[in-house]
Parts: C-alpha cells; sequence; structure tokens
C-alpha cells in the first residue's frame, strides 16, 4: 500500500504547478539513493522529548536538525525564520548543542518538493507546508510520533496541551498516534466596510441566509457600490471561494464514503446560487483577472463593500475600525451554520534517525517562535489562544478569527472529519476551481462538474490497491 500511495503521488504532484510567493532552495534530485536505516529507536510513548540524560555539549556542536517551512509571510519571513534558527541553537537545547538549519520553501510546487525528498530520504527533520500534508506522509509510514511532546506537555502543566481543544488533537492523530502539532487555525469569510453598508442602508443581522446575503448585495450595489471581491486569477482562490460557498450550504467536494459530491444536489444549488450572484452584479465583474493585490485596493478604496479572503492583515492600521468580519450565512441545504477552516500543523520525519533530537527541537520551536508573527508578519492565526493575544495587536483579525474560524468552523474537507490518503492531492488541484471558472466565463457548469467529478475519481481510484 505504501508504495501504491507513493506512486499516486508522485503522478499527480509532478504534474501539478501551484502559484504562490517566496524562494527556497529545491529539494535535492530524486534519484539520490534512500538514507541509511534508522539506528536508534524511538522513545517510549510517556516520555519527554528530550531523551536520555548525559554530558552537555556545547552549542551548535551537536547533531544538527533541520526544519523546512513555507512562507507564510512574504518578505518578512525569511528573515525571522534564520533569526529563530539562531536563537534556537545559541538556545543549547538540553544541552545537546543541537544546531538547527532553516530553509524556507516556496509555495510553487511544494507539494513536489516536499514528495521528492521524502521519496529520495532527503527529507528534513521537521516540516510546516499544506495542512493535508502530515496525513499524507502518515499514510506512507513517514511520519515521527509526537505524542512525546504533547505528554511533556501535560506533565509540565503547560498551557499548550489545554488550551489548543482535544477536537484539533484529535484531528491530528492518525491510527492513534500524533503526527502533527497544529499551530494555527485558518481560515476563509468576509469582512465589510461598515460605511458602504449604513449608507446603502444595510444592518448585519445577528444570523442570516443566502436570501437575507443576496437582498444585502442588491441594496450595496443600488448605492453604487460592488458588493463582493475576491481573488480570482489563481486556482486556490477560486476553489476556496466555492469551498467555502458549499460548506455553508452543508455540503463538500466528497462525502464519508470517498465519493465525488461535486453534482449532488446541494452542490449544483450552491453553483447556481454563486452564478445568480455574478449574473446580478454582485460579484465584480473582472474577478478573474484581479490577484490579491487588486482585489484588496478594490477593497480599500471603498469601490467594493465585502472582501472574501482571509488573513486581513492588509488593511492598514489607521482603517480598521472601518471594517468588521460580516456574520456567516446558512444556505437552504445546512442543518446548521458552518464556516470552512484549516489547522496548520508542524510534522516530522522518522528518515534522520535522531528523534529524540528532531522532538527536543520542535517542543522548543513551538513553545518560542513569537517572532514568525510579531516580525515574520505570519499570515495564520495563532490556535493557542494566549498566543494570539500575545502576537496579534490587530482587533479585525481577531474578529474575523473569532467569526469565521473558532466559532463555526469545521474542516475545509467537511463532511470528512479527518483526512483521506487523497486530501493532499485533490487540495494541490484546487479541484472546485473548473467550476468557478465555467460561473465566471460563462462556460457550462454541468460539463465543468462532470469533468471535476472525473478527476476526483480518478484520483481516488489512483490511491486503491
Amino acid at each position: 500500500m505504501k508504495q501504491k500511495i507513493i506512486a499516486a503521488v508522485l503522478s499527480m504532484t509532478m504534474a501539478i504547478s501551484m502559484t504562490a510567493c517566496g524562494s527556497a532552495q529545491q529539494a535535492e534530485d530524486p534519484g539520490k539513493a534512500k538514507t541509511e536505516a534508522k539506528v536508534q529507536e524511538e522513545t517510549e510513548e510517556g516520555n519527554t522529548a528530550s531523551g536520555s540524560e548525559q554530558a552537555e555539549i556545547a552549542v551548535g556542536e551537536g547533531e544538527v536538525v533541520t526544519i523546512w517551512e513555507c512562507n507564510w509571510g512574504g518578505d518578512a519571513y525569511e528573515a525571522a525564520l534564520q533569526r529563530l534558527a539562531e536563537e534556537a541553537t545559541n538556545a543549547n537545547i538540553d544541552g545537546k548543542g543541537y544546531k538547527i538549519e532553516v530553509t524556507m520553501v516556496p509555495w510553487d510546487n511544494y507539494n513536489e518538493t516536499f514528495m521528492t525528498a521524502a521519496v529520495a530520504g532527503t527529507a528534513p527533520d521537521i516540516a510546516a507546508e499544506a495542512s493535508t500534508s502530515p496525513y499524507q506522509y502518515a499514510q506512507m509510514g513517514e511520519t515521527l510520533d509526537l505524542g512525546p511532546i504533547y505528554n511533556a506537555w501535560v506533565e509540565e502543566g503547560n498551557p499548550i496541551a489545554e488550551e489548543i481543544p482535544q477536537s484539533v488533537w484529535d484531528f491530528e492523530k492518525y491510527n492513534g498516534q500524533l503526527i502533527a502539532i497544529p499551530f494555527a487555525i485558518d481560515g476563509v469569510g468576509i469582512v465589510y466596510n461598515k460605511d458602504l453598508f449604513a449608507n446603502a442602508g444595510v444592518e448585519v443581522p445577528e444570523s442570516w441566509d443566502w436570501n437575507g446575503f443576496e437582498e444585502a448585495c442588491a441594496k450595496l450595489k443600488e448605492s453604487g457600490v460592488t458588493p463582493l471581491v475576491f481573488t480570482g486569477n489563481n486556482l486556490p482562490g477560486l476553489s476556496s471561494i466555492g469551498d467555502a460557498f458549499c460548506i455553508s450550504n452543508g455540503t463538500g467536494v466528497i462525502d464519508t464514503d470517498y465519493n465525488p459530491t461535486i453534482l449532488s444536489d446541494a452542490n449544483q444549488e450552491t453553483y447556481a446560487y454563486i452564478k445568480e450572484l455574478y449574473d446580478n452584479g454582485y460579484i465584480a465583474e473582472g474577478v478573474m483577472g484581479y490577484d490579491s493585490t487588486d482585489a484588496q485596493r478594490l477593497f480599500l478604496n471603498g469601490d467594493a463593500a465585502m472582501y472574501f479572503g482571509n488573513g486581513f492583515s492588509f488593511v492598514p492600521e489607521a482603517d480598521r475600525d472601518k471594517y468588521a468580519a460580516l456574520t456567516p450565512f446558512k444556505g437552504p441545504s445546512a442543518d446548521e451554520l458552518l464556516t470552512s477552516a484549516s489547522y496548520q500543523a508542524y510534522y516530522a520525519y522518522d528518515q534522520s534517525g535522531h528523534p529524540d533530537a528532531t522532538r527536543a527541537v520542535l517542543k522548543w520551536w513551538i513553545e518560542n517562535n513569537d517572532i514568525l508573527w510579531t516580525e515574520g508578519n505570519h499570515g495564520t492565526i495563532p490556535i493557542q489562544q494566549s498566543k494570539l493575544e500575545r502576537v496579534i495587536d490587530n482587533e479585525l483579525v481577531k474578529d474575523f478569527a473569532a467569526t469565521w474560524c473558532i466559532e463555526h468552523g469545521k474542516p475545509s474537507i467537511y463532511p470528512l472529519t479527518s483526512f483521506a490518503p487523497f486530501s493532499s492531492t485533490l487540495d494541490s488541484m484546487a479541484v472546485s476551481s473548473s467550476v468557478l471558472e465555467a460561473i465566471f466565463t460563462d462556460g457550462d457548469i454541468q460539463e465543468a462538474s462532470e469533468k471535476t467529478t472525473r478527476e476526483i475519481q480518478e484520483v481516488i481510484a489512483s490511491y486503491e490497491e
């Protein structure tokens, strides 16, 4: 099964090209021989991450622990990563002299970069990338058990263990083993311009449905502004708005039996609703050509009343009081109010043969990485409440996090409660984008839905024995 999964993932990832910003060294040649077998047994589940006692080693003279991390924060992120790595080395964690080396990996082709390294035996010790990846590598038998880190926090009374909900810890398990340490909750949603809403006579209710949202859009358009704008010139941007509206209608792209649901009544109802919004002029006409800068400019200039996206740190500090998180809405097929959220996590590979060092460094990294937000402009929301209060001084971001990510958030793979073996591939493909492209270009929605369904079926079939 492991060989089947590797072959399926490689065949898909080699054909996928993701678009994002950032720079880093690429993985080594995939033909490079597999590293030697692990030479050190892992610690028992209940032990701490630091390993057995031994004489203190000089700073930087011990084992080298490598971290590959994708760019979560733009231009400032790599410098913050390097500084944190220096601090980790100088901290002489557990007196073992570990030297921490960090590489920032670009989002462009990130999946291929990590997969190639994992298969070649040249993977880093620790990684932070797509939320689907820990499960993907656990399926391949490549992840390190991180339970000892959690056990150490419980024993120490560290708030990290308690502040992260148990449901999230459970989400990061595979076959009962903790395969990742969550550090952030991420999600997509809508913020709005309070003045433009007031001018149009729109009051945001405590709860509403699609009809109410559409009525608000109609009033906003009458007042002379574009109701809604978002990034539409890349596949993840298109896919995210489709997935978010589907989740608001109680559905996703596959069901719990791993059957595609693009052609289901609930999904087709969702796509018809998005098309209606677009045809009525409630979504910016040129949205397919907008990158994030274009969409944000339209919103900040007051030409658009609502912006769909995540983070919202792009709003200038002086103007934050002008905006607020919109109350999420519920579609007609949904039984409850749902929003789309995802959990970002660090995971570790077990190829290196020094699991104790890897766990010790990761434990320290999670406990001390505030500068990735305060200096690196980390674009995610810390999942630990005390860290959120420490590193985020943006009330708009906090408002958005509470409204769209925490209070009503469900994993973006809804209705699944944990990742499937093929989730990473579907995520990289941005499977909903084809249908959204059809909506915004007057294409054939039925044809696009059928094509997407076939693509999903092919991916799932490639992972079956």
